[in-house]
Formats: structure tokens, C-alpha cells, sequence
């Protein structure tokens, strides 16, 4: 498999599970009113534009660390409600036959 096909796998279930779940659409959108990060095309710009040398220097480094803060603040954002417990359990246990966990109130619980 090439990895195209990887992305388009994972964006794929991504679209899945938040089509499943109105929850996490719903968590997103209180998240959206949180820290907002800058993006790389207006660091850029203000590094462009900027006339200290020193100012211009810690906006270079930003732009140099861009992609781990990215990373980070993604995760942050939408990591922590993707990558839970609940929603693997939900999507990978809730309706298998023999299943440990049951759906109450849109939320899974263990029950033996």
C-alpha cells in the first residue's frame, strides 16, 4: 500500500466517527473559542516585515519549530477527544457480538 491510501483510510474513519458521534463536534466547537495558533504563512509575513533584528531572530525560530507547535496544538485541540478510550471502545466493542460494553446515553459503559 502506498501511503496515500494510509490517509485516506484515516480520514476516512476520522469522518466516520465524527458522523457517529455529535459529542465530539460538540467539544471541538468550545475548544474553537480557546488559544488560537499563528499560522506559518503570517509568521512569514511579520518576519518580512519586522525591522529588529532580535524580533526577527525569535520569529525565525518559531517558524523553525513550526511544525512540532502545530503538531502539538492539533493534538491538544482534537487529540484529546479523538484518542480516547471511549471512543475506540465505541467504535471497535459497542456493536460486536458478545460486546462488554453497552451504549448508554451515547456514552459506553463496562457491564458484566
Amino acid at each position: 500500500m502506498t501511503e496515500s491510501i494510509y490517509y485516506q483510510e484515516v480520514l476516512e474513519l476520522l469522518k466516520m466517527i465524527l458522523e457517529d458521534d455529535p459529542f465530539l463536534i460538540e467539544s471541538f466547537k468550545k475548544n474553537d473559542e480557546k488559544d488560537k495558533l499563528i499560522s506559518r504563512d503570517e509568521l512569514l509575513l511579520a518576519i518580512e516585515e519586522v525591522s529588529s533584528d532580535k524580533i526577527q531572530k525569535e520569529l525565525e525560530e518559531k517558524l523553525e519549530n513550526y511544525r512540532h507547535t502545530k503538531k502539538s496544538y492539533l493534538m491538544k485541540k482534537y487529540g484529546i477527544h479523538l484518542f480516547t478510550g471511549r471512543i475506540v471502545r465505541s467504535t471497535i466493542d459497542a456493536y460486536s457480538k458478545g460486546s462488554k460494553y453497552k451504549k448508554v446515553y451515547s456514552s459506553y459503559k463496562k457491564y458484566y
